[in-house]
């Protein structure tokens, strides 16, 4: 038996598409448009379904597996808007009032329970209290799960709408039953483990096809550690399964090692690191934040966007062929080119052969002949119509007779128009850029004209004319547009030095730093409302991001502090980013996240903190140690 939520289908193309799942009898509450849907599938050699009720929100039915009792079973898909979820409550209880049988309802609620059932931030549904309401008056349960806390995310907002509740007498019928959170074969309750089968559609064959290419763009964010496999999972930047650089035997009791196994009083226990992976492996842990309770579960990122959420673009970027250099290079010619988006556009049309030549008409049956439409003796390709063609070669020599026939008119498409675009000089006033691309575009402008309609097609004689008078009035719209956009600011002069904090605070400098070389180190300094000096402390930290340097620094100095026994502090950091960054919701997604989160696990200990930026005049001495953590391991004192 089948249940399917938010279909998004109706009328005959639902009934066709539930026809080929290959059941043999089914129920469509179809959808209203491309929204809601509830579909049940059954096969009736197993089962004898009796749908008593059907709403737009839930399906209500009688079900009989075998010559076993009957009991009954609801499919919910909640509405998202708050007001018509009212008519699912009141449902509900209506079924209640007319039960005394063993009862289980589940699917999609749209609406959470409690704060636990929320992720990102703590807010709640509206009518969470109604809905709990709901299901003490129904006498129903949650009956729990097995796999991920939360169904359903968008950024870094994690909600729990889905769960299946029961009475008393359906769980004591069915004791043993279990909710599985995870589909298509799916591994570690997480990463599904894709292989292509004959029954597959063509759309989840291509998925399994690319689906290794894909994987290795997950990564693991390490929170508590518990779920990610130390040795087997990717969750080392760069570094896909740590089985492969082991120097000792990985026995069957080690392969099962959670990365909390390597942890020892919140650091990492280095002693085992360097006896199964070598010493050289300390420079790359020491850039990682080891796992702790407080941060929460092992999360899932997509490792080529920094905030950890999947996006179409990198996906597709690296499932491509890489561009080779030279057409890198022209696009971005291309999109530098100080001309309107309408010429950038169609140059970039150009660079990739997209336009509807009559060849490529041809190619794609809907033309008969391939011959240009405006000599008529040859086949229109692309440089043809646009180089190539008598018409185009007397406009371009009509711009410039001194253009070079052995270069300009023999080269092939791309290296054309990298030449052309990268020509700097100016051509009677006019970068030759801009007159290049609005001649291509007004030679592309009259051979449509001329196909398509005749009589309206300009002079041929005109043709390098008018493409300098649009060359000329671009240039002059962009060059006072620039000048409008210049502001003339008005500067005063501030002496930047270090202030005290006000009492009984006392300040934090700290500072990340990443040599040439590429060794990170972080280092910061802490002084009392007087300024007189309390403690300092510098670490390398092996291989990391600036960025994620700076964090470190904070999260080293706070550390410090607590341990002090402090608990009144200012923060000051001179990277705007790292400050911005403190200050949002980034979720453990983030590739700093983890490392954010913890910054404020330990500000929330504190009795009054805050953290803003400062200019670099002022955190001079942090930035000396984090320079000095470069070249030496880490050194406290105070």
């Amino acid at each position: 038996m089948l249940c399917l939520l938010e279909t998004h289908l109706s009328g005959p193309k639902a009934n066709k598409i539930a026809k080929r799942f290959g059941f043999s009898d089914w129920f469509l509450e179809e959808g209203i448009g491309f929204s809601e849907g509830i579909w049940i599938l059954w096969n009736s050699n197993f089962w004898n379904v009796e749908v008593l009720m059907s709403h737009k929100q839930y399906v209500h039915m009688k079900l009989r597996y075998g010559l076993e009792s009957p009991w009954f079973f609801t499919v919910v898909y909640g509405s998202p808007q708050i007001g018509l979820r009212t008519s699912l409550w009141e449902g509900l209880k209506s079924i209640a009032d007319n039960l005394t049988s063993e009862w289980c309802v589940g699917g999609d609620f749209n609406c959470v329970l409690s704060a636990t059932d929320t992720g990102g931030n703590s807010g709640l549904s509206r009518d969470h209290d109604r809905f709990a309401d709901c299901l003490l008056e129904c006498g129903l349960q949650d009956l729990g799960f097995k796999g991920q806390s939360f169904t359903w995310q968008k950024g870094i907002i994690r909600r729990r709408l889905d769960r299946y509740v029961t009475n008393a007498a359906w769980s004591q019928r069915f004791s043993s039953a279990m909710v599985l959170r995870s589909k298509y074969r799916c591994g570690d309750n997480t990463i599904p483990l894709m292989k292509p089968l004959q029954r597959m559609s063509n759309a989840w064959k291509g998925i399994s096809h690319i689906w290794k290419q894909f994987e290795r763009n997950l990564i693991w964010r390490i929170g508590s550690g518990q779920t990610v496999n130390f040795w087997k999972h990717h969750w080392i930047p760069g570094v896909h399964c740590l089985m492969d650089f082991a120097q000792t035997e990985v026995t069957s009791n080690m392969r099962d090692e959670k990365v909390y196994d390597y942890v020892v009083n919140n650091n990492w226990n280095y002693d085992r690191i360097g006896y199964n992976l070598g010493d050289d492996w300390f420079s790359i842990f020491a850039s990682i934040k080891p796992p702790e309770a407080e941060l929460g579960e092992d999360s899932i990122a997509w490792m080529l966007t920094p905030n950890g959420v999947f996006s179409i673009k990198p996906a597709c970027s690296a499932l491509a062929s890489p561009a080779s250099s030279e057409n890198a290079s022209l696009f971005t010619r291309i999109w530098k080119l100080e001309a309107p988006q309408r010429l950038r556009s169609f140059c970039w049309l150009v660079a990739n052969n997209a336009l509807l030549t009559n060849e490529e008409r041809v190619r794609r049956n809907i033309a008969q002949s391939a011959l240009c439409g405006v000599c008529g003796s040859n086949s229109e390709y692309l440089l043809h119509v646009l180089r190539d063609c008598p018409v185009a070669y007397r406009t371009w020599k009509s711009i410039d007779d001194r253009l070079d026939a052995e270069n300009f008119f023999t080269k092939p498409l791309i290296p054309w128009l990298m030449e052309n675009l990268s020509f700097q000089s100016p051509f009677k006033g006019v970068p030759w850029p801009l007159l290049f691309t609005s001649t291509l575009n007004f030679l592309w402008f009259r051979r449509n004209t001329f196909v398509f309609d005749n009589d309206r097609v300009p002079d041929e004689s005109k043709i390098h004319e008018i493409a300098w008078y649009m060359a000329q009035d671009y240039h002059r719209a962009h060059s006072e547009s620039m000048r409008s956009r210049r502001r003339v600011g008005t500067f005063a002069e501030k002496l930047i030095k270090w202030q005290p904090p006000p009492p009984p605070f006392i300040k934090l400098n700290s500072d990340g730093s990443v040599s040439k070389d590429g060794r990170a180190a972080c280092g910061g300094i802490l002084r009392d409302s007087n300024g007189q000096f309390l403690a300092c402390y510098s670490a390398n930290l092996g291989a990391c991001t600036v960025t994620a340097a700076e964090l470190w620094g904070i999260l080293f100095g706070l550390e410090l502090i607590i341990n002090l026994g402090h608990s009144y502090v200012e923060i000051e950091v001179d990277s705007a980013v790292t400050a911005l960054l403190c200050s949002q919701d980034l979720g453990n997604l983030h590739s700093v996240g983890t490392l954010v989160s913890a910054i404020k696990i330990r500000c929330n200990r504190l009795s009054s903190w805050t953290l803003h930026h400062e200019f670099r005049e002022a955190n001079s001495c942090a930035d000396k140690l984090a320079s000095f953590g470069t070249v030496h391991s880490k050194i406290v004192s105070g």
